[in-house]
């Protein structure tokens, strides 16, 4: 079992970003084969994660994560995965690493994924729809992953974006 590198071993400090560089559990875990970083927001009271000025944040850590881990594989495609509050945070780091390095994501996973969106989102450029958009139009292959017992996020909240999205099959599993 591999140990989690410190938070700042990682990240050069341009990259720590605060608050949240003293909030954050971030864990990364790199082979010869590939790596996997993590960024747990948990700890950041709700209230907080809706304010635009946090999205950002996240969307900056979000793209540390990715920049390292292109930085050691880079040949490899990146699969991005959010869940909850990661949702929105993915969907605009796939957008922006889309627009940077055409290629570079290899596919994304949104997992109960709640959506950001309205006028300041947009001037912001961190919309979730249009970011979904974008991703779409890249070629950029998305599972959506969502419960239809979920108490956090709404189920609509995938189905909106899954139509946002367009043009692919859905496949609907039945509930065990």
């Amino acid at each position: 079992m591999s140990t989690p590198t410190p938070l700042t071993s990682i990240f050069p400090k341009e990259y720590l970003l605060p608050p949240l560089n003293n909030v954050l559990g971030v864990r990364a875990f790199v082979g010869p084969r590939g790596g996997d970083v993590q960024i747990d927001w948990t700890r950041i009271p709700r209230t907080k994660l809706r304010r635009p000025d946090m999205l950002e944040s996240a969307i900056a850590d979000g793209l540390a994560g990715a920049h390292y881990l292109a930085s050691k594989f880079p040949n490899v495609p990146l699969i991005l995965g959010g869940f909850s509050f990661g949702g929105p945070t993915v969907w605009a780091v796939a957008r922006r690493l889309q627009a940077e390095r055409p290629g570079l994501v290899g596919g994304l996973v949104a997992m109960a994924g709640s959506a950001r969106g309205g006028e300041l989102y947009e001037e912001m450029g961190v919309d979730t729809a249009a970011s979904v958009r974008a991703v779409s139009a890249a070629g950029v292959p998305v599972q959506f992953v969502h419960g239809t017992h979920d108490k956090n996020v709404a189920l609509q909240v995938a189905e909106f974006l899954y139509k946002v999205r367009g043009h692919v099959a859905r496949q609907t599993l039945p509930s065990p």
